[in-house]
């Protein structure tokens, strides 16, 4: 089934290091200043992951080595419905990101979470990652 105009697809990367995740703060566009992580709209056919790896590397120059699926996490804009699709990410060793193309980025623990205006469409994986930050980043998952 094909997606209408106004449904995009994205996928989110939930980038971790250490104990905290990385937020990054959008440089400009209407939603300038804001907090989100990392996502890319995936082309129809395409695949989450792929997509995902590439947008990063060429956006934080930071290569992925583990990722896996977290949720998928539906959205209601005013004007369009999103569909994200949220992986946890972890950098390749020795890599770190950097901000090409935003604002800042910060390094963010369980507790620093709600220090930072996340954008909308954020909320609720911030909302989940709260609630369930220890199970979510268990060393047994990696």
């Amino acid at each position: 089934m094909a997606r209408e105009a106004n449904s995009p697809h994205v996928a989110v990367a939930i980038i971790r290091r250490g104990e905290a995740i990385l937020a990054i703060r959008r440089r400009s566009d209407p939603m300038a200043g804001g907090w989100e992580f990392p996502e890319v709209t995936v082309e129809e056919g395409g695949a989450p992951e792929e997509a995902l790896r590439r947008e990063v590397l060429g956006r934080l120059g930071c290569s992925l080595s583990t990722m896996w699926p977290l949720d998928v996490i539906e959205y209601d804009c005013p004007d369009l419905h999103l569909s994200m699709d949220c992986f946890v990410c972890i950098p390749a060793q020795g890599e770190e990101p950097v901000a090409r193309e935003h604002q800042e980025l910060r390094w963010l623990t369980a507790g620093e979470l709600l220090s930072v205006e996340w954008l909308p469409a954020n909320r609720a994986i911030v909302t989940e990652l709260g609630m369930a930050w220890s199970e979510i980043f268990s060393e047994n998952r990696f």
